[in-house]
């Protein structure tokens, strides 16, 4: 059974981008199964699919040096073999995308988008869609769709859901272009679980936020919190150890 109404607490439990490691609570939501910073962390997390589209369409094209190399005088250079992987998780991005986009308009009465069958454009606008309607997208009752593709059996899924989904996508491009170093470790210690596990990742446009959150018990702060934190203790601190 899929729970489809604002429980009182973030339905990301302990994944919870506010999770309280006091009370060992996510944060409490009233109008959607998603807290507000889960729902921040998405429209992020989602906006940047574009982006991960584009740069795994990079991982399919060959080099200069390889055309060069693949094209002796004279001789026709034989196929370049695609890499199967990122074209697959290109074709999982945009239908995921495009199902959940397709459900939001029906629920907002937004007119039909018109049929393209790149899925460059095609992921530029679904992501415009979701983005600028995720509340309505993390409501979503449970809805049968083909999760991952169209070879998929029906399977009903809940906005929320599809909102964790979107994100899980994105990590996995992350992950396949090697991009996880854009998260960077601070110097600190969690004020809620002591753990030296404070993580920033690298916002992709200008004006992302760049909160700073715990890794082990996913407390967040803004990230001028964490530089009067570092401020005050970090670095007096490291001063007197010094002396």
């Amino acid at each position: 059974m899929h729970n489809t109404t604002p429980t009182g607490h973030c339905v990301s439990d302990t994944r919870c981008r506010a999770y309280n490691p006091a009370t060992r609570q996510p944060a409490d939501t009233t109008s959607t199964p998603l807290c507000d910073a889960c729902l921040t962390a998405a429209e992020r997390d989602i906006r940047a699919l574009v982006y991960d589209y584009v740069d795994l369409e990079q991982l399919q094209a060959p080099s200069l040096s390889q055309a060069i190399h693949m094209q002796p005088t004279g001789k026709a250079a034989p196929p370049m073999p695609l890499n199967g992987a990122a074209e697959a998780l290109q074709a999982e991005i945009v239908h995921v995308a495009v199902t959940w986009e397709t459900e939001v308009r029906a629920a907002a009465n937004l007119t039909d988008p018109p049929t393209i069958r790149r899925g460059g454009p095609n992921i530029q606008r679904a992501t415009t869609t979701l983005t600028a309607h995720l509340h309505t997208l993390a409501r979503l009752p449970a809805t049968a769709v083909y999760p991952t593709g169209p070879n998929d059996d029906p399977t009903d899924v809940t906005g929320w859901e599809a909102v964790h989904h979107l994100q899980h996508l994105h990590q996995r491009a992350r992950g396949m272009l090697g991009r996880t170093y854009r998260t960077t470790h601070l110097p600190g210690t969690c004020s809620g679980c002591g753990i030296d596990e404070l993580h920033r990742d690298d916002p992709r446009d200008e004006g992302d936020p760049c909160d700073v959150y715990c890794a082990n018990c996913h407390a967040t702060w803004p990230h001028d919190d964490y530089r009067q934190y570092v401020t005050n203790l970090v670095w007096p601190q490291r001063t007197g150890a010094a002396a």
